[in-house]
């Protein structure tokens, strides 16, 4: 039998050095395709992305696209999502979806372990979605960070006692040892009867976040997992949460992001901002050997520059931290005056 053929699709807004590495990581495995649709136009990303051949399809969602979907262009990037996602899923000629965000990265869950398509050649008839767990990166202190791939990956702790015991008082800002999302992403079947939502598949008709009655059967993909890098470096992770704090989504989340956007938005300056990042985002030594010796975080590295420069040869970008910045500074110079993060 041949192995099932799998397609990624991702709704993305940022610059070139910020999605590249999505783009290039996966059209250097056996993807059929990559759908990537482009929040809105930036010419130097759509340049760039031009060069990458057919497999990579680039949709900018202007005026036009939206105009294709009931009621237009939804204010929620969430149903932004779920509409580009489901619309490539519709159109694909691949047997799965994956539908993940360009901070996040598919890998084996081992170094050498199965092809995704291997994992995916697994899944029992009659399951129309696999969950794909994930772990979050995070910096070691002290560490140098010669690129923003630096880090190791923490996994989720589900022990409330081991979560305490580990995080102490910071805890308030993570959920399961993590301070993103918790319930990772997942692949649909391009032919079955669910569709796309935001970190799991739903029953057709169903248009908000699935409820724990609503979820439909499903497995964990064995074998694979994926990365999320939340945030390249500490200012974009800060601004990341400004942005949502001066967008009014100080509620959205769950306890920990909510608490950490409570914090962005009753932090006296730019310090106590910043500072935030180095309580959740990295981990000294008694934290990083507790998290080691319960086997909660894993040190195999992520370098996705190989797969860039095969992929956009001459491309000139660099992942330094600082030039990741001032890209970030550039995008953006009143965000970054009116809170003082110059």
């Amino acid at each position: 039998m041949p192995l099932p053929t799998w397609s990624v699709a991702c709704t993305m807004l940022g610059t070139p050095a910020g999605l590249a590495p999505f783009v290039a990581h996966h059209l250097a495995q056996p993807v059929r395709a990559v759908h990537v649709f482009l929040d809105r136009l930036e010419p130097d990303v759509a340049a760039l992305f031009a060069k990458a051949g057919p497999r990579l399809q680039v949709t900018v969602c202007d005026d036009a696209w939206w105009a294709r979907r009931p009621g237009g262009r939804p204010d929620k990037i969430f149903l932004r999502q779920y509409w580009n996602t489901e619309t490539a899923r519709l159109a694909s000629d691949a047997d799965w979806m994956v539908h993940i965000d360009a901070d996040e990265f598919l890998v084996p869950d081992v170094p050498g372990g199965p092809a995704f398509a291997d994992s995916l050649a697994r899944v029992p008839t009659g399951i129309d979605w696999v969950r794909i767990g994930h772990r979050e990166r995070v910096f070691l202190a002290g560490a140098p960070r010669a690129t923003v791939f630096d880090g190791v990956y923490r996994r989720q702790i589900t022990d409330p006692e081991m979560e305490r015991r580990i995080w102490g008082g910071d805890r308030e800002f993570l959920k399961n040892g993590f301070s993103a999302h918790v319930r990772g992403k997942y692949a649909i079947r391009t032919k079955g009867p669910l569709e796309v939502r935001q970190h799991e598949a739903a029953y057709p008709g169903r248009q908000g976040r699935n409820g724990p009655g609503d979820i439909p059967p499903h497995v964990r993909l064995e074998g694979q997992a994926m990365l999320h890098l939340d945030g390249w470096t500490a200012l974009h992770w800060t601004v990341k949460l400004i942005r949502r704090v001066e967008a009014g989504r100080g509620e959205s989340g769950h306890k920990g992001r909510r608490a950490q956007l409570a914090y962005m938005q009753a932090a006296a300056d730019a310090p106590a901002r910043m500072a935030l990042f180095d309580r959740v985002q990295q981990v000294g030594p008694r934290r990083a050997r507790a998290l080691r010796e319960a086997g909660y975080l894993d040190d195999t590295p992520f370098d996705p520059r190989p797969a860039i420069d095969a992929v956009f040869p001459g491309h000139g970008l660099s992942f330094a931290p600082a030039d990741f910045d001032a890209a970030i500074i550039a995008a953006d110079p009143a965000l970054i005056a009116r809170n003082g993060l110059a």
